[in-house]
């Protein structure tokens, strides 16, 4: 795996599979510093989960943390993330960041595809899931379902009868060294599997969206908010993640369209959405982290 660009080769299987991992393309210093940050994440956080992903503890505080919040302008990263968008033409849609503890539940089996109603793949979106201290098969597996990256569905609809089983064709992640990263196409089906290890399991995951013709909802919790999604990107950008300019359009929110401009197709969805949540907020919890 080279240390900037995917080849031609490892586009094809991305673009055929769904997924390509990275292991090990953090130095270890710079895992043993984001680790601290997420260390830190966990006491700047206040109240439970619905409390996790808030306005104050979401994205718009990850980024603030320099070397967790600098992943999402990290050059190597961002130079595998090129090669998988064609240029330039993306940016930042969220960052979530997590310890997973002994005794942490699973992630049933989901995809993070952002659209309103589910209709498309046309443009790229990709998770980057790092592992800043690596899978080792305790605590919590990477799942995956290749190739079905391509078909049109909803978030959840593997989860009720599936939850986290291995099913077909789904492969097994659970042996990356430190400092690794899996990048995903977000329509790619992903779980992870609880285990009862005593270590913890540090995850950071960041998105980025292709510009194109169909703009995405911006990010928010429980639903998209264009003010939340510029307040992270000025954090982000005050905090130098910019890296004097080179990199400011990752922070660009124009290809982002907020629920209050939605049309009303997007907004009733939405609003079936968040009805859903709140009928079962454990749901959301299972899904929200990889």
């Amino acid at each position: 795996m080279s240390d900037t660009n995917y080849s031609t080769e490892e586009i094809e299987f991305f673009n055929h599979e769904g997924y390509l991992p990275c292991p090990g393309y953090l130095t270890p210093e710079h895992s043993k510093q984001v680790m601290r940050d997420i260390d830190r994440l966990k006491e700047l956080r206040t109240g439970g989960y619905r409390q996790r992903n808030s306005d104050e503890n979401g994205s718009a505080l990850i980024v603030t943390l320099p070397h967790l919040g600098g992943l999402t302008s990290h050059p190597p990263l961002i130079a595998k993330v090129r090669s998988l968008m064609g240029g330039d033409n993306f940016a930042l849609h969220h960052q979530h960041a997590e310890r997973h503890d002994e005794g942490t539940p699973g992630s049933n089996w989901h995809h993070d595809y952002e659209q309103f109603p589910q209709t498309d793949r046309d443009q790229l979106m990709v998770h980057c899931f790092h592992y800043p201290n690596g899978l080792n098969g305790e605590v919590g597996d990477l799942l995956v379902l290749p190739k079905l990256h391509n078909s049109v569905m909803q978030k959840n609809a593997f989860s009720a009868q599936f939850y986290a089983k291995d099913l077909p064709g789904s492969i097994t992640i659970d042996n990356l060294p430190p400092g690794s990263v899996v990048i995903v196409h977000s329509a790619l089906l992903h779980a992870r599997r609880a285990k009862p290890g005593s270590s913890a399991r540090y995850f950071t995951d960041i998105s980025y969206c292709q510009a194109g013709p169909q703009k995405w909802p911006a990010y928010g919790y429980p639903l998209p908010k264009m003010w939340l999604h510029k307040q992270m990107c000025e954090r982000a950008l005050k905090a130098g993640h910019g890296r004097g300019g080179e990199f400011d359009f990752l922070y660009d929110t124009s290809i982002y369209y907020d629920i209050d401009i939605a049309t009303e197709a997007q907004r009733e969805d939405m609003e079936r959405s968040l009805k859903q949540r709140q009928k079962n907020p454990g749901a959301r919890e299972r899904t929200e982290s990889s």
